[in-house]
């Protein structure tokens, strides 16, 4: 609670530093820098509540202040003042609001015996945003004026605060408007476009059912000895093909007529049976090759240096194999005699 006071706080306040003058001396001199800042909240929908801080910073001390609140009361709505701890504890502190809380602008006063001169939140303030604030920044700032103990008008700077109001689409519904929606095919579902009313952004909602596909015969094939046949339909609105049936491959018919192929020295015989559908022709009752028909077809005699050989050759693919004939011994015809000398033997 406030307390109410008919007389001004700065008077209280300028009394109180008359009276420490006189006990405790002191200079006079201008005190310069204290910053108030009232703070940002950079998101709120309109309906709700926010809180904006007033603090102070660079503090050269102050006994004594008389401030105004301001802000759009067309936008905003003050709901609650609060006081910080330190503010209520300085010494022999006053504490006033001179006028009601639903006035603009909103007057609050202060005043101690001493300095105060810490740097922290001096006040706080609780704001609803109206239903249909515009989606915009609102400014909150505070004008005024603060003494210190020795009642001396101190130049202070005051740096405006405020809230930028977001839309409330997520909460309230009827701002989405919607302009464009598509039907749901075969292949993607139904999609809805709105767009908020208020700040423009845009949604899509997208359905869960898709369009039953509109088929139509599309091709046949008949089964063959070795593949399978099949009847197939393709979608008319998106060309998707399925297959509707299957007919399975209905083997080989294979003819009573054989041909018989006989070995040869270079090759395995066998049965030829030939499909009367298809005309595959499949081989089977191997049998397996016969002997080369070989016959001499030259020869060369040994010596007793050389060896000698009989060639035979296949008349049926010429294939060629050898016996080898070994060396014969020498043969000797006349002997010689060689009578000895005196410087050789006979």
């Amino acid at each position: 609670m406030f307390i109410k006071v008919k007389n001004s706080l700065l008077i209280k306040a300028t009394v109180l530093s008359l009276i420490l003058m006189c006990i405790i001396p002191s200079f006079y001199s201008n005190a310069a820098g204290t910053v108030f800042t009232m703070s940002t909240n950079s998101s709120v929908k309109p309906g709700e509540e926010f809180k904006i801080d007033l603090s102070v910073s660079k503090n050269e001390g102050f006994a004594g202040f008389d401030f105004e609140l301001h802000y759009s009361n067309t936008s905003l709505t003050l709901v609650k003042v609060e006081f910080s701890e330190a503010l209520k504890n300085a010494p022999n502190a006053i504490l006033e609001n001179s006028n009601s809380i639903t006035q603009m602008p909103y007057k609050f006063n202060f005043a101690s015996s001493k300095n105060f001169t810490q740097n922290t939140v001096l006040v706080t303030f609780t704001f609803k945003l109206a239903s249909n604030a515009k989606l915009e920044n609102h400014e909150v700032y505070v004008s005024g004026e603060a003494v210190n103990s020795n009642n001396q008008k101190l130049s202070a700077t005051f740096q405006n605060g405020g809230v930028v109001a977001t839309c409330s689409h997520d909460t309230n519904q009827a701002l989405w408007v919607k302009f464009n929606h598509t039907e749901a095919t075969c292949t993607t579902p139904a999609r809805t476009f709105y767009r908020c009313s208020e700040c423009q952004q845009q949604k899509t909602e997208i359905g869960t059912e898709l369009k039953p596909h509109e088929f139509v015969d599309h091709d046949h094939k008949d089964a063959t000895c070795t593949d399978n046949g099949y009847d197939k339909q393709i979608c008319k609105n998106c060309q998707t093909v399925v297959t509707t049936k299957t007919y399975p491959a209905i083997g080989h018919e294979f003819s009573d007529i054989t041909n018989i192929v006989h070995p040869t020295c270079v090759a395995q015989g066998y049965t030829v049976s030939k499909c009367t559908r298809c005309s595959e022709e499949v081989k089977s009752d191997f049998i397996d090759k016969i002997a080369h028909d070989l016959k001499e077809s030259s020869r060369l005699a040994p010596t007793c240096q050389n060896v000698g050989y009989i060639r035979y050759t296949c008349s049926v693919c010429q294939h060629q194999s050898e016996n080898i004939l070994e060396t014969v011994d020498h043969y000797y015809l006349a002997a010689e005699t060689i009578e000895p000398t005196h410087t050789g033997k006979g």
